[in-house]
């Protein structure tokens, strides 16, 4: 399997969540345009990043040709969360103070179980201006404010908080199994679709240091 994330200050723990689970990593810069290539690869993630999203219109313009032109699975953490709701139409707002902590609490509201989660984060997604086709994923129990968007249909969720948190809590990062199982269904997909196929992106949009630098053969788990 074969991810892009987009990053713009991308933690290091992403890149390492994704590269143990098994897939091969090509970090692209926050504007670039991955809906021109996003054949190559098998997933889109948004990294998680500073400062207000409004700012972030070309990376959330790309987003929204992404998600008109490939039914590609796309899974955004913080900014990147923000970066999807606001391509699928979708606003934010300024929150007063923010949540900055490891222990706030996070409802998942697909099974009704609450997981402690790492944030640090001064804007919200505004559920109420997203359209019919996405849902709340999670709610966070100490404000009511959106922790998390969900497609009813396709591949596409992102989540507020860091499922990745090195140090902890690491409640939620089995939405990173989460997302590889759709990717995984995904290119099954595609490789009935476009039987022989290339299934790897070329020599050149590879990102060779990725496992190297982030210390984890791929495959293997953070936790042994």
């Amino acid at each position: 399997m074969t991810f892009a994330p987009t990053t713009f200050t991308s933690q290091e723990n992403i890149i390492r969540s994704i590269v143990s689970r098994g897939a091969s990593v090509t970090c692209l810069p926050y504007d670039y345009p991955i809906h021109k290539l996003a054949r190559h690869f098998d997933g889109v993630f948004i990294s998680n990043g500073p400062g207000d999203p409004t700012h972030c219109r070309v990376t959330s313009d790309n987003l929204r040709n992404l998600m008109d032109s490939s039914q590609i699975p796309i899974m955004g953490i913080c900014l990147g969360h923000q970066l999807l709701a606001i391509a699928a139409g979708g606003a934010t707002t300024k929150m007063k103070y923010g949540n900055r902590a490891h222990n706030i609490p996070a409802l998942d509201k697909t099974t009704g179980k609450c997981h402690i989660t790492s944030q640090n984060h001064g804007y919200a997604v505004d559920m109420a201006t997203l359209p019919h086709v996405f849902k709340e994923y999670f709610v966070n129990l100490n404000d009511d404010s959106n922790e998390g968007i969900i497609h009813k249909t396709r591949p596409i969720f992102g989540t507020q908080f860091h499922p990745e948190a090195k140090g902890g809590p690491q409640d939620s990062s089995y939405l990173f199994d989460a997302y590889l199982d759709s990717v995984k269904t995904y290119k099954a997909t595609q490789d009935r679709l476009k039987p022989g196929k290339e299934s790897k992106p070329s020599p050149l949009l590879v990102d060779l240091l990725a496992k190297e630098r982030v210390g984890v053969a791929p495959g293997a788990s953070p936790y042994t």
